[in-house]
């Protein structure tokens, strides 16, 4: 037998398990909401053969797609939200969230600093919806007590505790 050869197929053997191992490892980075939400529209496949600066036909898909992008949060290192370079929505230290493509999530999941990317949703006003959802319809029509109450000549009353200074939500 050759030896030379067993130790060739040794090293490639080493070598796939290495990458597999540490595409898996990025994509362990998003959380279990948006592994769905990639998987739906099919992203996922993207995401698992691409990766940031080797040139692949997965990458340049990921790079040319400026859509869909997906709201998210990031939680990581301060410096890992400077080098990634996208546009913030909201930024504190330690987490962040923006909307961003495929190819940020991509460098986002290979980035070290980043710890976990979460799917996050958008915010809307239902305030169309929550007047008949805790029927304030009926008050204001007068079915529960016989008047229609519109909120005029209201009179609102507020007692408050105070503030539990000592409380670890209100230190530094």
């Amino acid at each position: 037998m050759n030896y030379r050869c067993i130790y060739f197929s040794f090293v490639l053997s080493l070598l796939f398990f290495f990458s597999l191992w540490g595409q898996e490892n990025t994509l362990s980075k998003y959380d279990p909401f948006l592994q769905r939400e990639l998987k739906q529209s099919g992203h996922i496949t993207l995401l698992r053969q691409a990766q940031p600066e080797i040139p692949s036909p997965a990458l340049s898909k990921l790079m040319e797609k400026d859509e869909p992008l997906y709201n998210v949060i990031f939680h990581g290192d301060d410096h890992a939200f400077d080098e990634l370079g996208v546009r913030f929505n909201t930024r504190l230290p330690g987490i962040a969230t923006a909307r961003v493509s495929l190819y940020d999530l991509l460098r986002a999941g290979y980035h070290p600093g980043i710890r976990q990317i979460e799917t996050g949703g958008e915010m809307t006003v239902n305030l169309d919806r929550s007047r008949r959802r805790i029927n304030a319809h009926r008050v204001h029509d007068g079915e529960i007590m016989n008047v229609p109450f519109k909120g005029r000549d209201v009179i609102i009353g507020i007692i408050d505790t105070g503030i539990d200074f000592f409380h670890p939500d209100f230190r530094d």
